[in-house]
């Protein structure tokens, strides 16, 4: 038994998991589109991103479009080093946050 009295068979408890994961997913795609919006804004390729943060275009690439192999803490810095600021970040999270 789970905290609460709540086990993994608990129907209550499949649905706050599966919104969790929602949660994540959504604020995962929420912050790639950012990137892209706000490395075209900057005028900086991928390539130049990528430079910019001592990574690779294929990283710069796969963050854009969401791809969970991408940390946070990656998507964080390209996001910072596109010239995003934590306000943009926080906003678009708290966005993703009151859509689910």
């Amino acid at each position: 038994m789970g905290a609460g009295g709540l086990t993994l068979d608990c129907p209550i408890t499949r649905k706050r998991m599966m919104g969790a994961k929602l949660l994540l997913i959504e604020t995962r795609l929420a912050l790639s589109s950012l990137l892209r919006k706000q490395r075209s804004d900057a005028a900086l390729s991928q390539e130049g991103l990528a430079e910019k943060i001592h990574s690779s275009q294929s990283r710069i690439a796969k963050a854009e479009k969401g791809d969970p192999s991408i940390t946070y803490d990656f998507l964080f810095r390209a996001l910072l080093g596109a010239g995003t600021t934590n306000q943009q970040i926080g906003e678009t999270i708290a966005r993703t946050d009151a859509k689910i």
